[in-house]
């Protein structure tokens, strides 16, 4: 995670690897970060992958790390293949 809340003093987990959850005939991606509660959970359907979500050049890792500074964020994306 960038340095954001190192500067701030906090210190917070990488996010876990994608996980995936059974829904009807497929599955939803989601990966979990931090330590609850609150668990704050962000289904999005309009971004790419869930794993892009976390990397530096996201638009939503700034977000992200301040959720996970206090709470654990939980970031899913739509049906998804968990081959």
């Amino acid at each position: 995670m960038r340095a954001i809340l190192a500067q701030e003093g906090r210190a917070v987990e990488a996010p876990s690897p994608t996980r995936y959850a059974p829904h009807g005939d497929g599955f939803v991606a989601y990966r979990v970060c931090g330590t609850g509660p609150p668990d704050v959970i962000l289904v999005l359907d309009w971004f790419g992958h869930v794993e892009e979500m976390w990397e530096p050049a996201s638009p939503l890792l700034p977000v992200l790390e301040r959720l996970a500074s206090f709470g654990r964020p939980i970031t899913a994306m739509g049906t998804s293949d968990n081959t």
